[in-house]
């Protein structure tokens, strides 16, 4: 996939999902308006009609006080018409005919005349009933269309004597409240569009603001890939973008690392079987060129250089056995110190031949789960490159102590010492301080490699420090047992 359909799809995934998540966003207020707005204003409404009954409520319970009931209001549904002309300033729409006459003057309000009835008008809604539920005046029908009513107490003296039921008003149908409805969702329909419109104009500075270095990273990948290993990404940004480059940056290094690692290993290796091969191959056409006898001394000779390169192969073997996981642990408890002192008094006399002295300064009763031929082979290497590389009359000491929950191994050596930026690299194969390749002066180069691998494969880790009698320390931390914890 090329760059631009890569930035094209990026950047259209993103825009399409702004604008996904802006039109969902309005289209959910625009449905959210209209059903807030009928509920909000419909119950806006009832409690504005139930407001608007409160004198007819107090005209009802001073009528009630001074009759001593509803007994004449029920049955005259004039006296209540004119009620609600005088109160409400409408009637009851149904035209309701003139009652009986009673002997007694009418209270003032049954003469009252009001302005014609409106269709949907309260008065067209509303019953009086009694506290029991009676129904005492009101009309006989009501809208179909009523979606409900509200209950308004009529109380005489804190007691509730009646009660007036109002049915909710019908939804209203007309042109206006059309016009209203579509005026407000064609705001909403305006909102939604200048919201679309911003979101593209965020969305596409943005998405190709994170485009950018998502490319280098592309480009970069693909440079890897190609074994250009020193490839780097110069991306300063403070975000996880920012992170994943400086993490690309780190594996760039270490391929390179390995990659050069890889490179010098070849060439070690090759270098360092020639050598014995080329002398093994000397001394045997100079035998049979007559040139040397053919004596126990000359194959004893070869039989050296064979032995050199059998441990060479032996090394490498090992190596790669343990960069694949194969190498063999036989891991069983085993006593440490016990273990390093067997291992001291072996070497005690290669030291010796040196012109080296052995200290050893070992604390009893540590315990740890290893394999010991493994732990044995570490502590061997070790002794070994502190034998091949301390100049004679100096001296090697070794020490095994407890750190808390591990156990710590240290073998340091004396003159000659290495320089700080240096230590680093002892643990890596066929590294040696001295650049020739003289196998007078020290070993291939495998020996710590291999002691790193041990410690790490037992859960431990290794490294190096001056040393203070002026040589290479080099740690070996390993886990400890609780029982040998002390």
């Amino acid at each position: 996939m090329s760059d631009n359909s890569f930035g094209i799809g990026l950047v259209g995934k993103l825009v399409a999902a702004t604008l996904a998540v802006v039109f969902l966003t309005v289209g959910t207020m625009v449905v959210a308006t209209q059903w807030t707005f009928q509920a909000g204003f419909t119950d806006y409404l009832a409690r504005a009609e139930a407001q608007r009954l409160q004198p007819l409520v107090e005209r009802l319970a001073r009528y009630h006080a001074e009759a001593g009931g509803w007994d004449y209001l029920r049955g005259r549904p004039h006296v209540w018409d004119n009620l609600l002309r005088e109160t409400l300033n409408e009637g009851s729409g149904f035209g309701y005919p003139p009652g009986p006459p009673t002997g007694r003057p009418p209270p003032r309000w049954e003469s009252a005349k009001g302005p014609p009835e409106r269709p949907n008008g309260v008065g067209r809604r509303l019953h009086l009933m009694a506290s029991d539920g009676t129904p005492l005046v009101g009309p006989a029908q009501l809208p179909s269309d009523a979606p409900g009513f509200q209950r308004v107490p009529v109380e005489v003296n804190g007691r509730e004597v009646g009660y007036l039921r109002l049915m909710a008003a019908p939804l209203a149908t007309d042109g206006l409240d059309r016009e209203f409805r579509r005026d407000q969702v064609r705001a909403l329909y305006l909102i939604a569009a200048a919201a679309g419109v911003f979101a593209l104009l965020i969305a596409l500075p943005l998405g190709r603001h994170f485009l950018f270095p998502i490319r280098r990273l592309a480009a970069g990948a693909r440079a890897l890939a190609a074994g250009d290993y020193g490839t780097r990404l110069t991306i300063s940004r403070k975000d996880e973008l920012g992170r994943l480059a400086d993490d690309f940056n780190h594996l760039a290094e270490v391929l390179e690392r390995t990659e050069r690692l890889r490179r010098e290993g070849m060439a070690n290796v090759s270098h360092e079987l020639r050598t014995p091969l080329a002398t093994l191959k000397a001394e045997v056409e100079a035998m049979q060129d007559g040139i040397r006898p053919l004596d126990a001394r000359q194959l004893e000779s070869l039989g050296g250089t064979v032995e050199q390169m059998n441990r060479l192969v032996d090394d490498l073997y090992q190596l790669a056995l343990a960069d694949v996981g194969a190498l063999v642990y036989r891991k069983i408890w085993i006593e440490l110190d016990s273990l390093v002192e067997e291992s001291t008094r072996a070497a005690r006399t290669a030291l010796a031949e040196r012109g080296l002295a052995l200290m050893i300064d070992v604390e009893p009763g540590i315990l740890v789960e290893g394999d010991p031929i493994r732990l044995r082979q570490l502590l061997d290497n070790l002794l070994q490159n502190s034998r091949r590389y301390t100049d004679a009359g100096g001296s090697v000491t070794v020490a095994l102590r407890r750190h808390g929950d591990a156990v710590e191994l240290e073998v340091a050596d004396s003159a000659p010492g290495v320089d700080g930026a240096v230590l680093p690299h002892l643990f890596d194969r066929f590294y040696r301080v001295e650049s020739s390749r003289n196998r007078a002066t020290g070993g291939a180069g495998l020996g710590l490699a291999l002691v790193k691998a041990i410690a790490e494969a037992h859960g431990g880790r290794v490294w190096t420090r001056p040393a203070p009698l002026g040589g290479v320390a080099v740690s070996v931390r390993l886990p400890m047992s609780q029982e040998g914890g002390g």
